[in-house]
């Protein structure tokens, strides 16, 4: 680290944020991160009068060593951030960056809309944490805490080819449009439900069994490893997932988070059934808008 009164090299941090979320948010959180002893770069702060945008948001993205990224409505909406990010993703893929996103008067549902992965992260929210809180945290990751799993699950993702990095889950499906069932919640299981029309959740797997996913930007990658035994429901799931017809799924990780994706079509030739009971091999779906 450089001394405060010189121009910055390296920065801890890079505050990628939309102009609008600058007073609330992006400032006072460049506040608290300076108070606790990092350098913060903020366009406002790390940008000289007179000189480039671009070259200094590069020359910002090339040295810093994570990036706080606060996802709004207006970020989504704007060209200098879009372009941040990309750098951001370029620089987690090149030299295993960071990344600290900050959820802030936004849905998990409208970041899914604008990024997948991103909703996979476990992200601070400003509506859960205070900025001293959330400026705590990422002091702690930068000095050595442990990252969270989803984060580290992206960065892998990112830097490795779809389908080498494998983030496990246990998975639900139901007719296109249903309801996301609450954390927490289990659907009703019935034995043999293979005779009836599926109207609700089932649970894709049972026998304690866990599937393994990769989402990639717009695609989601599935595996699973079976025993010789079925269920109603296991089978009713799999005729409703490999039907061609548009199906939702729920994901819950390990760690109790759940990714609710509304919409999804099958692209494999082949479903589970059509392959070894003991492990399919990995298959693809469209995730639709």
């Amino acid at each position: 680290m450089l001394n405060r009164g010189s121009r910055r090299i390296q920065p801890d941090t890079f505050i990628c944020h939309a102009s609008e979320d600058k007073e609330a948010l992006a400032r006072p959180l460049h506040t608290a991160l300076t108070d606790l002893g990092l350098h913060a770069w903020l366009d406002e702060s790390d940008i000289p009068f007179g000189e480039s945008i671009r070259q200094n948001i590069d020359i910002g993205l090339a040295n810093c060593h994570s990036a706080t990224v606060i996802l709004s409505r207006p970020f989504f909406a704007k060209y200098w951030t879009q372009y941040e990010l990309d750098g951001i993703f370029q620089r987690i893929m090149d030299a295993g960056m960071s990344i600290f996103p900050i959820r802030h008067g936004i849905t998990f549902e409208e970041i899914r809309e604008h990024s997948p992965s991103l909703v996979g992260l476990n992200l601070m929210s400003s509506s859960d944490q205070t900025i001293e809180q959330m400026a705590t945290i990422i002091v702690e990751r930068l000095r050595g805490g442990p990252l969270d799993k989803a984060q580290q699950t992206l960065e892998q993702q990112l830097a490795s080819p779809v389908g080498s990095t494998r983030t496990f889950g246990v998975f639900y499906v139901a007719p296109a449009g249903t309801p996301e069932l609450q954390e927490g919640q289990e659907p009703e299981l019935h034995t043999f439900a293979f005779l009836r029309e599926p109207t609700g959740w089932m649970k894709m797997v049972e026998h304690n069994e866990e599937l393994e996913y990769v989402i990639d930007q717009d695609k989601l990658r599935v595996q699973i490893e079976r025993g010789g035994q079925w269920s109603g429901t296991e089978y009713q799931a799999d005729q409703l997932v490999f039907s061609g017809d548009p199906f939702s799924v729920i994901i819950r990780r390990g760690e109790g988070r759940q990714i609710y994706l509304p919409s999804l079509v099958s692209t494999s030739s082949r479903g589970f059934l059509l392959t070894s009971s003991s492990a399919s091999g990995w298959r693809s779906f469209q995730i639709q808008g």
